[in-house]
């Protein structure tokens, strides 16, 4: 289940409820029925599940750090499909650009997370 990012993203899905925060999920009731839906998930544990998974140490620093927006991050950013191909010199930011797109993935739970290793 996708995460939401805020409150009022929650408001325009379910309507009129009451929202309580917990540590990972948002606590919904609503009609006497609760349900919990997830936030997104912090930087440390996206750390550490994709340092688990064998990304490099390097990329994951400058990926989840504040990275500069390059030409490849501008253009996997967009990218709704299931693959992309980015090709190009040495040193323009692929690498990067994939590690900083498939953290945003595991950041709003848009990855199944046993594949993650969460």
């Amino acid at each position: 289940m996708k995460a939401f990012k805020t409150i009022d993203d929650i408001k325009k899905v379910y309507g009129d409820v009451e929202i309580n925060e917990g540590a990972d999920v948002w606590i919904v009731s609503r009609r006497g029925a609760v349900f919990f839906l997830p936030k997104p998930l912090q930087k440390e544990r996206i750390m550490i599940s994709m340092r688990t998974n064998g990304f490099p140490e390097k990329y994951l620093k400058i990926a989840l750090n504040g990275v500069q927006e390059t030409e490849a991050i501008r253009k996997i950013r967009v990218v709704k499909k299931k693959g992309v191909i980015l090709d190009g010199k040495p040193g323009v930011g692929k690498s990067i650009a994939c590690t900083w797109k498939i953290a945003k993935l595991l950041q709003y739970r848009e990855v199944l997370s046993e594949l993650c290793g969460m």
